[in-house]
């Protein structure tokens, strides 16, 4: 059984990301076990942080399927030292994390948004996958702020990616891929309400708060979140199931090397419509 760490800065979302995965595998249609969850936030820290109740709800979410919950707080490691240099200190809180997580035997790491960047011994050590917001050659920011980038610029298509997490970023190869549409029939009306309340303004100048209220703001995080879970659970199992294989730094598909990323849209509004996501 392939056993999953999974990797959080327990931010918006990140229930919502774990939940579809684990109710995949209760249903036995993703063969994996999440050994634990890791998270650079401690539970109780900082109860006035924005994303405070987001965290609360990954952390109770761990202690309701009994998962191991693994906590390590970067602000209070960091606030704690008074000598050295960033890098110093990322290689230390680095190895404080490895020696937490390697108490749980894992085959592979998933960040799902994780926002702190790893060390170089961490990244060479374990096998590990990050979630993208965006897929190649979309905006590199967090999930939020990508929607208001594709509602702002009036996109008519976005997505997210899974990659293989390895210290030399610019050589990696994405694995899997998924775009969709964002101007569907069943979306226009919000579109055009949206587009008749910013007529004859920047997007500039647009108030973000007031974005995220807008129904289609809403309606397109719903449908990227959907997607972001869906595409996690089908690379998932691609690796349970011996389809995918990653062995020192490297990816390999029926034993070759990986040479293009999975277009796995198909796959993913499949398990939509099936209503699995």
């Amino acid at each position: 059984m392939l056993r999953l760490g999974w990797f959080s800065s327990g931010r918006e979302g990140s229930a919502e990301l774990l939940a579809p995965l684990l109710d995949n595998i209760q249903r036995k249609s993703v063969e994996a076990v999440i050994a634990f969850v890791f998270c650079n936030w401690e539970k109780d820290e900082e109860p006035d942080h924005a994303n405070f109740r987001d965290r609360q709800t990954l952390f109770e979410l761990a202690h309701s399927r009994g998962i191991p919950l693994v906590t390590l707080s970067w602000k209070r490691f960091r606030e704690s030292r008074t000598t050295g240099t960033k890098e110093d200190w990322k290689k230390e809180y680095g190895s404080r994390l490895r020696a937490l997580v390697s108490e749980h035997h894992f085959d592979i790491g998933v960040l799902a948004g994780y926002t702190l960047s790893l060390d170089d011994e961490t990244m060479e050590r374990f096998e590990l996958l990050s979630l993208n917001c965006a897929p190649p050659g979309g905006p590199s920011c967090g999930f939020e702020e990508g929607i208001l980038k594709a509602i702002t610029l009036k996109a008519e298509s976005y997505g997210c990616s899974v990659n293989h997490v390895r210290p030399d970023w610019d050589v990696s190869l994405p694995i899997a891929i998924c775009t969709f549409r964002l101007r569907t029939p069943e979306n226009q009306q919000l579109w055009r309400d949206y587009e008749l309340w910013a007529a004859d303004r920047s997007a500039d100048l647009l108030p973000k708060a007031e974005i995220e209220g807008k129904e289609l703001f809403v309606q397109l995080r719903n449908e990227a979140q959907q997607r972001q879970s869906a595409l996690i659970a089908t690379v998932v199992q691609m690796f349970a199931a011996g389809k995918l294989d990653m062995r020192k730094g490297k990816v390999y598909e029926d034993g070759r090397p990986l040479t293009r990323p999975y277009d796995l849209t198909p796959a993913v509004e499949g398990a939509i419509a099936a209503r699995e996501f």
